[in-house]
């Protein structure tokens, strides 16, 4: 995670102190989230390291929170859904939604299809800048928001606020 693109991209990081634009974007051409769209190799390192940077908040998070009531939750920029197995597994009578964009959805997708809970978790892709789906009663994020300009992170959170009701959490 921290080999090639991150090193090219932390070598400019006076161009970002000095314009308050991303680094990686100057050096590569775009985002990182669309980059690893083109680059599932990379995209296969990233969620790795994802899961090994946060892993372990999973379990404690599906132990910690109070689903009682809960339905279906809704991990919204769920990733490689691991967060969602995790949270499946210690609620087998709950039900999810992973939404990510969809070249996600797609490594999502093995990772639930091994866990074998494809009947309890809905898989759709989309870029929740635009929507994100309805019907969950819970929506959570999980390191998304901080990896966005204000205008941006407010964006994602409107469009949350227009998918839930008003039981929503």
């Amino acid at each position: 995670m921290s080999g090639d693109e991150q090193f090219k991209a932390w070598a400019e990081i006076e161009y970002s102190i000095r314009t308050g634009e991303i680094a990686f974007d100057k050096v590569f051409g775009k985002p990182i989230f669309d980059y690893l769209g083109e680059h599932p190799d990379k995209a296969r390192i990233f969620d790795a390291a994802m899961v090994g940077i946060h892993g372990r908040e999973s379990d404690v998070i599906a132990k910690a929170y109070d689903f009682s009531g809960v339905n279906v939750v809704a991990d919204i920029g769920g990733g490689n859904g691991s967060q969602m197995i995790g949270l499946l597994q210690e609620h087998p009578l709950r039900k999810g939604i992973v939404f990510n964009l969809p070249h996600v959805i797609e490594r999502a997708k093995e990772k639930i299809e091994a866990a074998c809970l494809s009947d309890r978790c809905e898989l759709v892709s989309g870029n929740f800048f635009e929507s994100i789906p309805s019907g969950a009663d819970v929506y959570m994020m999980r390191h998304i928001i901080h990896d966005w300009h204000e205008d941006k992170a407010l964006a994602i959170l409107k469009n949350c606020h227009t998918a839930t009701s008003n039981k929503s959490k």
